[in-house]
């Protein structure tokens, strides 16, 4: 079987197998890359997991120190000298998005060993190539068991069609991928021992030792380790505990649903799934039962294309047994019902792909929350475009970034992965007054400044709540304050380099509350009260320390402004330990200008999630509210 010969020697129905993985794999390359420049990528997991290939690219390890984590996901060394020793971050995010692509090729010579014609071959080929929950493997930064599925591939394939010793090998990398990938792996030699023992040359010797092998990784592992080796890989029931009850029920509906469940017709190969399915079961972690979002189903998803591979062909040796019996009409019949269900596989999996990947995401928008949170749990969508994009911010961080001396120790947020080699970072949860960092970074325009960095951490250790401590306490300094992004140093009294802080806010920012407002086509009207609560409120905003000009774009409707007053409150609605902001601001509307109204107010500390709160009381004449803008004048 070649891709070019003579006659029916050639194997055309690879050829879209390889365009399409090259296309996806180039596709899913450039978003991670780009997600990755906008700073929206993460120290969990991409910074951990570069860290460790960068400290074994620089030697900084010994075989005696080597970690359960290491020796579990071996290929890291095998990744190190290509990836590590010069910071290549991005080029290992491209890597990993043609590796999975990649799968789809070794995949169709599997399902035409298996029986199926060229284009039905082909056709599952490109369905696994697009199938949705790879591309959540690869939106979700770089993991060493997105390296797996390819690898299982490969190692199948090469069992199939007679090449045992290169098979053997491909076995034993694959065992380097992740803790249960050697079950996997074992499960699948039994699978094919069972299923070809009795053909010619078929590698059984070498089936044998892989199944060997796989009980001996385990042995070692805890010898060597002890239970950790295991353990370590378990008991996450308490960190993210699964929300909704019935999804545990629905992962496997979901999960077979893009192959029209043909998995459990080849259910003998689907059996290699069970060492996934029992670690799911027995643990109570959310993201293990999410096919969007995260790298788990890497585990899972080429199991369940080659059970269904091998159901694609029992459905087509079914109907050549029943050609053989019948003639004519019926015969093409039975032909085109078998083609048409591969057929059927890729028009669903082309649907899935667009509303449910990140690719799918730029043509489609963002999914409806109830989609994706009946998948997965978690009412949210990738928002590609929103990640992807490089906002006029980011070159603030940067700019801040080149700031921090390399082997420095600086506090940083979680969407900094860049700065997981050369420094000595640490993530605001770690932060203790034994355990301080010379500079800290501050982004208030992440998620995570008001968030934890991961599941289990506590909200009130977070960016915001620690960049209070150590500017408050601890004596910590601003070096630099651009648009927004804080370097603090500790013990710093110099001059800092200042970029004013300014944002704009249109009406639609903000909420308003019945019978205190009125909308009259574009414009929104407050009314005159004098039975208390207020207008508007919101936009839910950041501050950091400064003095600030806020200017309220009003426009009174008449003239009677004289001894009229607003009251323009700023209150900090966040529970993440921020310094408490009730600031009452009284405004005497006879000094409106023209265009609107100025409020000077000196911020202290940093802050979130601030509401802006207006109440328009005693007053004779409604006011026109466009919006507001707030400009930071000093540090």
């Amino acid at each position: 079987m070649r891709l070019i010969g003579k006659g029916s020697d050639r194997e055309w129905g690879l050829i879209p197998v390889l365009i399409v993985t090259t296309a996806i794999g180039t596709l899913y390359g450039i978003l991670s890359v780009l997600r990755f420049e906008a700073y929206n990528s993460g120290i969990y997991d991409l910074g951990v997991t570069f860290y460790e290939i960068y400290i074994i690219s620089h030697g900084h390890f010994s075989i005696t120190g080597i970690t359960a984590y290491q020796a579990s996901r071996s290929i890291m060394f095998i990744l190190a000298p290509m990836f590590g020793y010069y910071g290549k971050m991005p080029a290992l995010l491209v890597f990993q998005s043609f590796i999975l692509a990649a799968g789809g090729i070794p995949l169709y010579f599997i399902s035409r060993n298996m029986g199926s014609d060229q284009l039905s071959s082909s056709l599952i080929s490109i369905s696994y190539v697009i199938f949705y929950p790879l591309a959540g493997v690869a939106w979700f930064d770089f993991h060493f068991m997105a390296t797996f599925p390819t690898v299982y591939l490969i190692f199948l394939a090469l069992m199939l069609y007679g090449r045992g010793k290169a098979g053997l090998a491909l076995a034993i990398l694959c065992f380097s991928t992740d803790p249960l990938a050697p079950a996997i792996v074992g499960i699948t030699a039994i699978v094919l021992i069972m299923e070809n023992r009795k053909k010619e040359r078929f590698p059984v010797h070498e089936l044998e030792a892989v199944l060997a092998l796989s009980f001996i990784y385990y042995a070692v592992g805890v010898l060597v380790f002890s239970d950790s080796y295991i353990s370590s890989y378990l008991g996450m029931n308490n960190v993210f505990p699964v929300q909704l009850p019935y999804l545990p029920f629905t992962y496997i509906l979901y999960l077979l649903l893009p192959v029209l469940f043909l998995s459990l017709i080849g259910i003998d190969y689907f059996a290699a799934a069970t060492p996934f399915f029992l670690f799911i079961f027995l643990n109570n972690y959310q993201p293990y039962f999410n096919l969007m979002f995260y790298q788990y189903p890497a585990l899972i998803a080429p199991v369940v294309f080659v059970s269904a591979s091998m159901g694609l062909a029992r459905l087509h040796r079914a109907a050549r047994n029943y050609e053989e019996k019948h003639s004519g009409k019926r015969k093409r019949a039975q032909s085109r019902t078998v083609k048409s269900v591969a057929v059927s596989i890729l028009i669903l999996n082309v649907i899935l792909f667009s509303f449910l990947t990140p690719a799918g995401n730029l043509f489609t928008g963002p999914n409806d929350s109830n989609v994706s949170g009946d998948l997965t749990g978690l009412p949210y969508s990738y928002n590609t475009v929103q990640y992807i994009a490089y906002q006029h911010y980011d070159s603030y961080l940067r700019d801040v970034i080149s700031m921090v001396p390399k082997g420095s120790s600086v506090m940083i947020e979680d969407n900094l992965p860049q700065m997981s080699y050369g420094y000595k970072w640490y993530l605001p949860e770690w932060i203790t007054p034994a355990n301080l960092p010379k500079y800290a970074i501050i982004d208030p325009y992440s998620r995570f400044y008001d968030q934890g960095s991961y599941y289990g951490s506590n909200i009130s250790n977070c960016t915001v709540a620690r960049a209070n401590m150590l500017y408050s306490k601890y004596g910590y300094g601003l070096v630099a304050e651009i648009g927004g992004i804080v370097l603090m140093e500790r013990g710093y009294t110099g001059t800092v380099k200042f970029t004013p802080l300014t944002m704009n806010f249109s009406y639609n920012s903000f909420k308003y509350n019945a019978g205190k407002t009125m909308k009259i086509g574009n414009d929104v009207i407050l009314e005159p009260d004098n039975s208390g609560g207020y207008g508007f409120y919101g936009p839910y905003t950041f501050f950091v320390p400064g003095r600030y000009i806020i200017h309220l774009n009003l426009l009174p409707i008449g003239d009677n402004l004289k001894n009229q007053n607003l009251t323009m409150q700023l209150v900090n609605t966040s529970v993440t330990g921020t310094i408490n902001i009730d600031t009452s601001l009284l405004v005497n509307l006879s000094s409106l200008y023209p265009d609107g109204i100025n409020i000077s107010v000196n911020i202290t500390g940093f802050q979130s999630l601030v509401e802006f709160r207006s109440f328009y009381m005693h007053t004779l004449s409604p006011l026109i509210f466009y919006g507001a803008e707030m400009t930071e004048v000093q540090p």
